[in-house]
């Protein structure tokens, strides 16, 4: 069990060869081996979690280490365009919880742990369903001083996005490297306002 605060800047990277190049030029620094993550988002059917900012999420990781499902619930607050100001909370599941909670989602409810504790404080026990699933390919770059996450997203309408993703305690110093190093390598970003499960219930909007 983890938990704790998480504050990020997201920026959507504006095209595929600026992508590429962060994801790969060894001028970036230290490169880990691409993961895979399989996103399964979860809320009512009335969409109260979503509306409250708490994101509900199960996400299978493949990497380099052992395969991990973690379960998380996440309570955001945007500062600014692209910078995010979270509460965390986040377990491991075995592989036969993670098929019994895609089998009868309403069956996270009953899980132990502080993460579905929150859930179930805020909202009592919601009729939950699974409401979308994102694939995404993830790779950490740089070192000690300022590591930094590319994304490649996979929607089910077979179309791409691309994000960096900067985990920090100091704001102001990671918008200031973001500004200097990235936007001033030439590479075109602007602040990703919209998470990925947002990004995909809109685009499976009828």
């Amino acid at each position: 069990m983890s938990g704790g605060r998480e504050r990020e800047l997201k920026y959507s990277i504006e095209s595929r060869e600026d992508f590429l190049r962060l994801r790969d030029d060894p001028a970036w620094g230290e490169r880990a081996e691409p993961e895979r993550q399989v996103n399964h988002y979860f809320d009512a059917p009335d969409g109260r979690l979503r509306r409250s900012r708490v994101l509900l999420r199960v996400r299978e990781e493949a990497g380099a280490g052992a395969p991990r499902r973690v379960l998380t619930v996440k309570l955001g607050a945007e500062l600014r365009p692209g910078c995010f100001d979270s509460v965390e909370l986040e377990q491991e599941v075995s592989a036969e919880t993670l098929a019994s909670v895609l089998e009868r989602p309403p069956a996270l409810l009953d899980l132990p742990g502080a993460a579905m504790d929150e859930v179930r404080r805020l909202f009592g026990r919601p009729p939950l369903v699974r409401v979308g699933v994102l694939e995404n390919e993830r790779v950490r770059r740089g070192g000690p001083g300022r590591p930094f996450e590319i994304d490649r997203i996979a929607f089910p309408d077979g179309s791409e996005a691309y994000e960096l993703e900067v985990e920090t305690e100091d704001l102001p110093g990671a918008e200031a490297w973001v500004r200097e190093r990235v936007l001033g390598a030439g590479i075109s970003l602007s602040p990703q306002r919209w998470t990925k499960m947002e990004r995909l219930l809109k685009l499976l909007e009828p």
